[in-house]
């Protein structure tokens, strides 16, 4: 046990919608079409639109809470977890990724693999008071407006 958070959020259990993704990755394979990030979160998104779509997934298949962002967001994290891992197929064109079950998958599917994320939006980020709000750990350095010195050396 660790001490502390340090004022961060606590982390929520998304092993559920690992195991979501994770059904749709195996019947993807079963049709034998392989699907890349962007596909994934679409296919996955869709639950909550379409229903279960061409994946064929049962009717009961809970959609990902939140936007599309998040779902990729989440996936990145089931990669870097080895939930998930990247392939690539080469062809003269290009150089396709695509997604499929990583080391930790198995695990995650039987509940001794926890797939842990913090929240994207912290509980208290509600409030939009004061615009210097650079503490968010964000690095606010990367992008910085053009200053007109109208001094010409």
């Amino acid at each position: 046990g660790g001490a502390g958070g340090g004022g961060l959020a606590a982390k929520e259990d998304r092993t559920a919608d690992a195991r979501v993704v994770l059904k749709i990755i195996d019947r993807g394979k079963a049709l034998e079409k392989p699907v890349t990030l962007l596909q994934l979160a679409e296919q996955w998104k869709g639950l909550v639109r379409k229903g279960p779509g061409e994946y064929g997934l049962p009717d009961n298949t809970p959609g990902p809470t939140g936007s599309k962002a998040d779902c990729e967001r989440i996936l990145v994290m089931m990669l870097l977890e080895g939930i998930l891992k990247q392939t690539f197929n080469f062809t003269a064109y290009a150089v396709n990724g695509y997604l499929d079950r990583g080391r930790n998958a198995q695990s995650a599917e039987h509940g001794s693999f926890k797939l842990m994320i913090r929240p994207l939006h912290l509980p208290n980020e509600t409030s939009s008071a004061g615009k210097r709000a650079s503490g968010g750990g964000g690095g606010g350095a990367a992008k910085r407006p053009k200053q007109s010195s109208g001094g010409k050396a």
